[in-house]
């Protein structure tokens, strides 16, 4: 973004992540909220228990994570009003209830993670890709993505996994 002159929103909801992204992201404008389609202005947040993963943090509580204070939250409707040119969505697993709510900021360009880890259902991976594709021109994946459709069997890869979306024509 800085080598292109453009114009970055960052969100982030760990205190930890965010000091590192304030330090990396100057001088683009970063907001301390997590990115939800759940009502409220504040959420549970939840991090590993392992002292030394200071990385990943979640809204949504697999039983091995500990809790933390609650963090601000900022409903994705707010990021609705606007378009933008492209949108990196990478928050642990509030994919889902985004993609699943239908409430996708306008964008040309979307990159978003998607963790089997946190949701291993082979329908709603069907479901969210179909959604997807009926948004944006291309939408490229994983072709593991295809084989676990096809098998209809849950789906718990190691590595989470990118979806590439471009060329938005709703």
């Amino acid at each position: 973004c800085k080598l292109n002159n453009a114009i970055a929103e960052c969100y982030e909801p760990n205190p930890e992540c965010f000091r590192l992204l304030e330090q990396n992201a100057l001088p683009f404008k970063c907001v301390k909220t997590a990115i939800t389609a759940i009502e409220g202005s504040t959420i549970n947040f939840f991090i590993s228990r392992d002292k030394t993963n200071h990385t990943r943090g979640t809204i949504i509580n697999k039983g091995k994570l500990q809790a933390t204070d609650a963090v601000v939250n900022t409903h994705i409707h707010h990021l609705c009003k606007n378009k933008y040119d492209g949108i990196k969505m990478d928050i642990e697993g509030s994919e889902f209830g985004i993609l699943d709510s239908g409430m996708i900021p306008w964008c040309d360009k979307l990159v978003l993670e998607y963790h089997t880890s946190r949701d291993p259902s082979w329908e709603n991976l069907q479901r969210r890709i179909k959604l997807l594709k009926s948004l944006f021109q291309l939408v490229k994946y994983p072709p593991e993505y295809d084989r676990i459709i096809t098998s209809k069997q849950p789906a718990k890869t190691f590595f989470d996994r990118f979806i590439f979306c471009k060329g938005r024509i709703k």
